[in-house]
């Protein structure tokens, strides 16, 4: 079974370099037009399910991705962003500058992230969280279904990826980029899940100031 796992498209939020977590953020103007490109692109790829994080700008994202299949979108909360407690909506540039900010240290050092007040969530926490997504959703779909969408975000997705094939800690951001509508093609064969490619684009990049 092939899963597309997909970053949302852009929010004014990741425009403007603003930590978003758990915020319901929609997409804007420039964030559909990269989700109807990348709708273009997968036309052809079969589709049997749809599931989305329950934040609008990924459940938005799916909706383009699928649009006229007739799909279902289910959504999980499990594939929801990071929380970030009272660091969401802040500048990113200026939590990195703060010398005493968790979060700002989680971006540039996450071998050191440790769990901020106000629930905000570990990378360990998420990944708990999205690795019962792969084994209670997605695996018991393995002979039913061919190919799988999943909308999600940045930070998730990336967990995701290092759960199934694990980097240093200090590489989390790093070692799988995820620009806005970035494509992750995994494939789950005999019980096990691998990444066959990451971060796929399929319109010209340009820098994205925020990762979430």
């Amino acid at each position: 079974m092939k899963i597309y796992l997909v970053r949302h498209g852009e929010t004014d939020w990741n425009k403007a370099g603003r930590i978003q977590g758990n915020s319901n953020i929609p997409l804007n103007e420039k964030g559909r037009e990269l989700a109807e490109i990348t709708a273009e692109a997968l036309r052809e790829v079969p589709f049997d399910r749809v599931f989305s994080s329950p934040l609008i700008r990924a459940y938005e994202t799916a909706e383009i991705l699928s649009r006229g299949r007739g799909l279902e979108i289910v959504t999980d909360a499990r594939i929801r962003e990071f929380s970030f407690g009272i660091a969401e909506g802040m500048p990113l540039s200026l939590l990195k500058k703060l010398p005493f900010s968790r979060v700002g240290t989680f971006f540039k050092h996450p071998e050191r992230y440790t769990k901020p007040a106000y629930g905000a969530e570990t990378v360990d926490m998420v990944t708990n969280r999205a690795a019962a997504f792969l084994r209670e959703v997605l695996l018991p779909l393995e002979g039913s279904c061919g190919t799988v969408l999943v909308t999600a975000h940045g930070g998730v997705n990336r967990a995701i990826l290092n759960f199934i094939s694990p980097r240093p800690r200090e590489e989390f951001w790093t070692a799988y980029p995820q620009r806005n509508c970035a494509v992750n093609l995994l494939e789950l064969k005999s019980g096990v899940f691998t990444i066959l490619e990451t971060g796929i684009l399929y319109y010209k990049a340009r820098r994205t100031a925020s990762p979430l």
